[in-house]
C-alpha cells in the first residue's frame, strides 16, 4: 500500500543555494547600513573577570563516614548465614515410564518400560 501526498514536499535546497542566500542576506545588510566588525584570531568572547565567578562549591561541613572493616565484616556475616546447607527433600519413588525402542532405521519395534 503506497500514500501518495496530496502535494509534492518541497526540496531541500543544496550547499550552493545556502551560500548564494547567505551572501545575499549579506550584501542586504551592508546596502542597508550595517557594518561588520572583525575579531581578531584568538580573541574569546568571554570576559577574563566574569569567567568563572560563581564557582560551585559542595561543602556539607565534614560527613560522617562508616568504617570499611566493619561494614564488610557484616557483608561478610550474612553471606555465610545464606550458604548454610538447607536440608534435601526426602526422595520420593518414580513410577516407571514407556520408553520405545527403535530399529536402525528409525521404527518403533516395541516399548519397555523404564525407570
Amino acid at each position: 500500500m503506497f500514500i501518495t501526498p496530496k502535494r509534492p514536499l518541497p526540496k531541500l535546497p543544496d550547499k550552493r543555494q545556502l551560500k548564494q542566500q547567505l551572501q545575499a542576506d549579506v550584501d542586504a545588510f551592508l546596502a542597508s547600513g550595517g557594518k561588520v566588525t572583525e575579531v581578531p584570531k584568538g580573541h574569546s568572547g568571554i570576559a577574563m573577570d566574569g569567567f568563572n565567578r560563581y564557582p560551585v562549591g559542595i561543602s556539607n561541613g565534614g560527613q560522617q563516614r562508616t568504617l570499611v572493616p566493619d561494614v564488610v565484616a557484616s557483608i561478610e556475616q550474612r553471606r555465610q548465614a545464606k550458604k548454610t546447607p538447607k536440608p534435601e527433600p526426602l526422595k520420593t519413588q518414580r513410577q516407571a515410564r514407556k520408553k520405545w525402542i527403535y530399529d536402525d532405521f528409525g521404527e518403533p519395534l516395541r516399548w519397555v518400560w523404564a525407570e
